[in-house]
């Protein structure tokens, strides 16, 4: 193999597919970059197993060939020779790669057995495409709920489903919840799919999308695919059954609060200070009255706060109080879009459904027990 590029063209590629190398891997391709040069391109490839990233580029093939390089190597001298032209030869013991003045000789590792990824495998697989933005506003904003107990691995994931024109987006820590929705898929699916993608999958899809206007996302069997560009994002799925998260939503509501989500987040995240560096969660506590909101936190560590906000009654009659995990209500108020947001309640434990203007995304949050009520609780 020996081909010719720029060197910041190509060391901006292998950052991009050197992604899905992990440096400390035992076995040396999955710290590698696999070069495989023909017909006028460069097509860059990199796994550790759990994802796969793979890249099409521009370069001069003055040799057809294949060659695996360790990633983090060839990546930083390409960053490090000065911008220009450079040329990478290979042969069967070594890699040469010359830029100006500078050689260097780099090891090379088998090729012949790094791990087959097809040229275009998302196309046999059910798809939608969806836009960079519609995809940061599902996607992105339910990942926040994603558990991190490896003990439990479906909750370590999103549960992506779709059909027609209309995705959805599910994930759980079993303390809360967050769907998101969208009719702005144009799929390929003749019948309704479900699949369960890992975190880091989603964190992957998310920054390639980025990168274009739209994504290309297809479920297979026992892999998800993502295109942007000339980007493919393969990742293995997370077998398993997703809980049934739809019998968590209540289908109706005794209470509804209507809230100004920026002075909300804002006193939220204050009050959480007193909670910081606290082993055990301290409650937030939410006492709604007539047009008012009373935040308070009590810590034994810290001491106490009190903020008062307006907060307009929709629907119920008389006070009503409910306690949180703060950490779990500043983020939902960091994914909830809109200048407003809705506070659907029954009961003081039971699931309370935090939604934002326009009804696409829903926040649901468990309560927790008010330290300072009696045995009896209080509704």
């Amino acid at each position: 193999m020996k081909i010719t590029f720029n060197t910041r063209a190509l060391a901006r590629a292998l950052s991009i597919v050197g992604r899905a190398t992990a440096g400390r891997a035992a076995n040396p391709l999955h710290r590698s970059v696999l070069f495989e040069a023909e017909d006028g391109r460069l097509r860059l490839s990199a796994t550790d197993a759990e994802i796969a990233l793979v890249l099409l580029c521009k370069a001069k093939v003055e040799e057809k060939g294949r060659a695996a390089l360790g990633a983090k190597t060839i990546t930083e001298l390409l960053k490090a020779l000065p911008e220009g032209e450079a040329t990478l030869a290979s042969s069967k013991e070594e890699a040469t790669l010359t830029g100006g003045a500078s050689e260097y000789a780099l090891r090379l590792y088998d090729a012949d057995h790094f791990p087959n990824i097809e040229e275009e495998p998302e196309k046999a697989a059910p798809s939608f495409t969806i836009s960079s933005e519609e995809l940061q506003n599902t996607l992105g904003r339910v990942s926040t709920c994603v558990s991190h107990d490896a003990t439990r691995p479906v909750l370590t994931g999103v549960l992506l489903s779709f059909s027609g024109e209309r995705a959805r987006m599910v994930a759980t820590d079993s303390y809360r919840m967050a769907l998101c929705e969208t009719d702005r898929a144009g799929s390929n699916a003749e019948q309704p799919i479900s699949r369960i993608i890992p975190a880091r999958a989603a964190s992957e899809a998310l920054a390639l999308a980025r990168l274009s206007g739209e994504a290309r996302v297809a479920l297979g069997e026992n892999h998800a695919f993502f295109r942007a560009g000339s980007v493919l994002l393969a990742s293995r799925l997370i077998a398993g059954q997703f809980p049934d998260y739809q019998s968590l939503l209540p289908e109706a509501f005794e209470r509804e609060y209507m809230l100004r989500r920026e002075p909300f987040k804002k006193a939220l995240s204050r009050i959480a200070l007193l909670s910081d560096g606290v082993q055990m969660p301290v409650p937030v506590k939410l006492a709604f009255e007539k047009d008012k909101l009373t935040l308070s936190l009590y810590s034994a560590e810290a001491g106490r706060a009190r903020e008062e906000l307006y907060a307009e009654t929709d629907r119920g009659e008389g006070a009503f109080e409910v306690c949180f995990n703060p950490e779990y209500l500043v983020a939902a108020t960091r994914v909830i879009a809109g200048e407003k947001l809705s506070l659907k309640a029954n009961g003081a434990l039971q699931p309370v459904i935090l939604e934002g203007e326009g009804g696409s995304m829903r926040y649901l949050a468990m309560p927790m027990k008010d330290p300072c009520a009696n045995d009896s609780g209080k509704e």
